[in-house]
């Protein structure tokens, strides 16, 4: 009768029992394989996308551990980087070696010590590839760019002129011509 069932083309009907013995075993490790498989799969995709997105943060930042004049910049924009040596500008010290061994020293923000840029800092940003990121993370790129510096001279006399260090005789330590920068 199950051969006429057959060639009628009706299913045969098969016992729902399944062995007893050695098909768990193999099941669970099918879904073993399977489980590590997809767990390696998410490591790759989210590992693919932190790179893509730290790649898109230095399309305006510096590489990590670059350096710029002795400078750590890495990280920080151009904006920050124009502050940090503006910064360093103002706070500047000129020490004076004056007559009979005498010192004297002016600051930066004394004489408006300003610093100038002219496009260097922009153009090292330019020319990096956002996605080479990683090469840098042990030892960044250095660059020595020229800092383009003013001072106000009027500024600059006048605090010379205040200098209160004088010589034994009682004549300004500093005279005209003595002084060079």
């Amino acid at each position: 009768m199950s051969e006429e069932k057959e060639k009628a083309g009706e299913p045969q009907q098969r016992s729902l029992q399944s062995p007893q013995k050695g098909t768990g075993q193999g099941q669970r490790q099918k879904g073993s394989v399977k489980a590590v498989g997809a767990g390696m799969a998410a490591a790759v995709v989210i590992s693919i996308g932190g790179y893509i997105y730290q790649a898109g943060a230095y399309t305006d930042t510096y590489f990590p551990n670059t350096t710029v004049n002795g400078m750590e910049v890495g990280g920080k924009t151009v904006g920050e980087v124009k502050e940090m040596i503006a910064s360093e500008a103002a706070s500047y010290r000129l020490f004076l070696s004056m007559r009979q061994g005498e010192t004297a020293q002016i600051f930066g923000n004394e004489i408006g010590l300003l610093a100038e840029f002219d496009g260097s800092l922009e153009e090292i940003l330019r020319q990096q590839d956002p996605y080479s990121w990683p090469l840098y993370l042990l030892r960044g790129p250095e660059y020595d760019i020229k800092a383009l510096i003013s001072y106000d001279e009027t500024q600059l006399a006048a605090a010379v002129s205040k200098l209160s260090v004088r010589s034994r005789s009682g004549r300004s330590a500093c005279r005209r011509g003595d002084l060079r920068i």
